[in-house]
């Protein structure tokens, strides 16, 4: 079959027919035609309808399911080490391509069809949050003799103002509730819109029943969708690397260094607003660290207005479209499908 096939392929055929080919690295052998690189043999394979049917299309199937299906260029390299023929390197990219397997076992490395819609930006202060859980390791509290495994962190979008709440083992959407109504809604009141994921307690009934009565509208992430709950996993990001630093250079546990940690959060300033969480929400930013100097001119209470509500806003403006634009650079919209009756 190959010898039959070196009469029928152009390449091949000049090559055996000028002898002098056979000192630049190819040789002929029983009349079955070698081509010698780097002292690596390879077997020529001539492109003929038998060879393309019964030797590529066999060798490609073998050595690309010996390798686990693995992608083009390994099995292309893979390949090249034993064989050679034109084009093939377009020929096993197509293979690897079209196989049966690799569609359904691979996945997909192309970006997500759709394109980033940010949420909208709130005018003003505690109307929309988002909120996430954050399991840590159980700790008690030896004066209350109640156990605790999670956080409940609650992020104020306009300020990213950072609650952060302990909660016991096994906590209801009840205990939840109670917990908002104690320690959140006194300071802060009710807000407009709550963006969560879809954690059982969230899509328990009685949290659903407390957010239709204080009419509070609910807008819950999907799984794999991490921009619309993007600002609890950054606070979650943030919470997480403070406890490590204390936990390591204070040796305190995590309940203790809660208050800490949400102090450290809100007293910074956010690049994208240019101003502390504290300053947009309490009028000024407190001085909590007593070994930290700061000037007088920083302890002058700065009195928040809308002026300054409308400047944090434009300046999140700005924020949305410069992130959207860079998200949407590879992105593809949403494929627009046709119903027809």
């Amino acid at each position: 079959m190959l010898i039959q096939g070196y009469l029928h392929d152009k390449l091949f055929q000049k090559i055996l027919k000028q002898a002098k080919s056979f000192g630049q690295g190819y040789t002929l052998r029983n009349g079955i035609l070698y081509f010698t690189m780097d002292n690596q043999v390879q077997l020529c394979i001539p492109d003929s309808t038998e060879c393309n049917v019964h030797i590529k299309n066999v060798l490609l199937d073998r050595i690309h399911t010996s390798l686990g299906h693995a992608s083009y260029s390994k099995t292309y390299h893979a390949l090249g080490s034993y064989f050679y023929w034109q084009k093939m390197a377009k020929d096993t990219f197509e293979y690897c391509r079209t196989c049966g397997i690799c569609q359904l076992t691979n996945q997909s490395t192309q970006h997500p069809f759709g394109l980033l819609k940010p949420l909208p930006i709130p005018v003003r202060p505690f109307t929309y949050i988002s909120m996430d859980f954050l399991f840590l390791p159980q700790v008690t509290n030896k004066t209350m003799q109640v156990s605790y495994d999670h956080v409940w962190v609650i992020v104020y979008r306009f300020s990213k103002y950072t609650i952060i709440l302990p909660l016991p083992l096994n906590f209801t959407a009840e205990h939840l509730i109670n917990v908002y109504n104690n320690s959140v809604y006194p300071f802060f009141g009710l807000p407009q819109d709550i963006v969560t994921d879809r954690d059982v307690v969230f899509t328990s009934l009685a949290w659903r029943k407390f957010c239709t009565v204080n009419n509070i509208s609910l807008s819950m992430s999907f799984a794999y969708h991490p921009e619309t709950d993007g600002q609890s996993e950054i606070a979650n990001k943030s919470i997480i690397t403070i406890l490590h630093s204390k936990l390591l250079t204070q040796g305190m546990d995590w309940l203790a260094a809660l208050l800490s940690m949400q102090v450290a959060i809100n007293t910074g300033i956010d690049a994208h607003r240019d101003a502390s969480s504290h300053t947009l929400c309490i009028h000024f930013t407190p001085k909590f660290e007593k070994v930290v100097v700061i000037p007088a001119a920083s302890l002058r209470p700065d009195m928040i207005s809308n002026a300054l509500w409308d400047s944090v806003k434009t300046k999140l403006v700005r924020s949305h479209v410069a992130m959207t634009q860079q998200a949407n650079k590879r992105r593809r919209p949403s494929p627009q499908y046709c119903y027809k009756p």
